[in-house]
């Protein structure tokens, strides 16, 4: 078995999970949730809430049926069953039981998910949402080669005291924008065969304590030449905040709707949040820098 710790979880798993900060044993005495293999129904679970043509959701069980990958059972915030398919390779199985099915625990414990990307800032997290492609993990990897640390890549993880914790210490892209930032791809995996996106290991410039959220960077991708941002106020960050759940589908089936809304209008009060508008292909590393620190001394 192998010990893990991410989001502030410490996971036993049958599993190899890359990029994620491996424990000995002796220090993984405590386990919060556990990733098994084990038989999973392929009808789903009993009395689902919500569900969709893959997945089934009810308070207490999310399934998953991933085609020629495994079958997913995540229970209780507590446990991940996985009936993989023959032949299936770790990589692929691994990828799956980071999202959907570890963020799905996530949420049954009652973290608050959101679809982002965070770095570092002094003592303070500072957080990129936006909608899977939107340029997240790219503007992350260019940040940090300017010095700050990463955090998370692809999700945005906060408790009920506004903290921020860390996630595994790699960022995922995509070949061509490993290659806009002078990247060597030589060494680098894929995160799944045929797949032209590689897991860039983050050995330095990595975040491990938990930290509070203080700016969040809405981000809005249109065919504009200049960046530019527009600070928000009061019920714009909660929109833009309920804009960027995870899943709001998990939400209603978990029964999490009013713990959501609550997490929303906590975190409005406490941080700092821009919408930020540009064009990913004319992006300027300097002038993000510039926006982040303006907003974040504001």
């Amino acid at each position: 078995m192998f010990h893990f710790q991410s989001y502030g979880l410490t996971l036993r798993s049958s599993i190899l999970l890359p990029g994620y900060k491996h424990l000995e044993f002796m220090e993984a005495l405590k386990i919060d949730a556990e990733i098994i293999e084990g038989k999973v129904s392929s009808k789903g679970i009993n009395n689902p809430v919500e569900q969709g043509l893959f997945f089934q959701v009810n308070p207490n069980e999310i399934w998953f049926n991933i085609p020629n990958v495994a079958r997913f059972l995540v229970q209780n915030g507590e446990c991940i069953i996985m009936e993989p398919k023959l032949g299936v390779d770790e990589n692929t199985l691994a990828l799956f039981l980071s999202d959907p099915c570890l963020v799905a625990l996530l949420m049954q414990r009652g973290l608050f998910v959101l679809t982002g990307s965070v770095l570092q800032i002094n003592d303070t997290a500072i957080a990129y949402l936006g909608e899977h492609c939107s340029g997240k993990s790219s503007i992350v990897a260019a940040l940090m080669q300017q010095g700050y640390s990463l955090m998370s890549d692809g999700l945005c993880v906060v408790n009920q005291d506004g903290l921020v914790f860390s996630g595994p210490a790699h960022i995922e892209l995509w070949e061509d924008r490993i290659k806009s930032l002078d990247i060597p791809l030589h060494g680098l995996q894929n995160i799944r065969p045929g797949l032209k996106k590689y897991r860039l290991p983050i050995h330095e410039s990595f975040s491990t304590h938990p930290l509070p959220l203080k700016n969040v960077y809405a981000i809005n991708l249109q065919k504009v030449t200049l960046l530019h941002s527009k600070n928000l106020t009061g019920s714009e960050k909660i929109n833009f905040l309920q804009k960027n759940i995870y899943n709001k589908t998990f939400l209603s089936g978990l029964k999490k709707n009013q713990l959501y809304f609550n997490y929303c209008a906590r975190l409005a009060r406490q941080i700092q949040m821009a919408l930020v508008t540009f064009n990913v292909m004319e992006f300027n590393t300097q002038d993000m820098i510039a926006c982040m620190l303006e907003s974040a001394n504001g």
